[in-house]
């Protein structure tokens, strides 16, 4: 006969699992491979550190292209990898791993533009002129490699896969940007448009076109 105490205690098991579930401190075996793929794409985003700043600062231009291309190739086999794991979770969870993804990258910009809207003139103008360099550059070569993409598939536009973003058409960038729009708040919509505007802005000082689209 079930007591009341054994329901108690079976309804503080229940409960101690609900909370280990959503703190993360239990997870299926797929979704610590997921976690662990997020903590490697995220490293190929950062930039060295101690040591090996100061080696990274003895590198020339062409070598640092090198070394980001490479970084680039790792973050997209891992990202093809981490899509895949991700379908593979029941729909609840898949959701859920989706939402924190957004959340994280959303965040990621939002500090990068934090960043840039506190320094102080000069420095801003310095920040920015970097952040337009590498941009313009990795437009490049994606444009490079989407129209590398088409030819092998005879002209079509159609990607999957890996290099997906990377080869992907202007119009899908800017359909993918605007699903993304949809998940951000009023504050952070403004915050985005000041930051379009003193790109913008510092574009146009340097006798650079203007660019549309949002930061990311």
């Amino acid at each position: 006969m079930i007591t009341k105490i054994t329901l108690a205690v079976l309804a503080v098991a229940v409960i101690g699992l609900t909370v280990t579930w959503s703190t993360g401190q239990w997870e299926s075996p797929q979704l610590k491979e997921i976690r662990k793929l997020q903590k490697e794409i995220q490293q190929t985003r950062e930039k060295p550190s101690g040591e090996e700043t100061a080696e990274a600062g003895q590198q020339t231009a062409e070598e640092e292209a090198r070394d980001e291309i490479r970084r680039e190739k790792i973050r997209s086999e891992k990202l093809a990898e981490y899509r895949e794991k991700v379908k593979e979770l029941p729909e609840h969870q898949r959701k859920s791993v989706e939402t924190e993804t957004r959340n994280q990258f959303l965040a990621r910009i939002e500090k990068r533009i934090d960043r840039v809207l506190s320094l102080p003139p000069g420095e801003r103008n310095a920040e920015l002129d970097k952040q337009i360099d590498e941009g313009d550059k990795r437009r490049k070569r994606w444009q490079q490699e989407r129209e590398a993409k088409q030819s092998e598939n005879n002209g079509s536009s159609k990607t999957t896969g890996k290099n997906r973003w990377r080869t992907a058409s202007t119009e899908q960038r800017n359909q993918w940007r605007r699903q993304m729009l949809a998940y951000t708040t009023p504050k952070q919509r403004a915050k985005f448009q000041e930051y379009r505007r003193v790109m913008n802005r510092r574009r146009k000082e340097r006798g650079m076109p203007e660019r549309g689209g949002h930061p990311f």
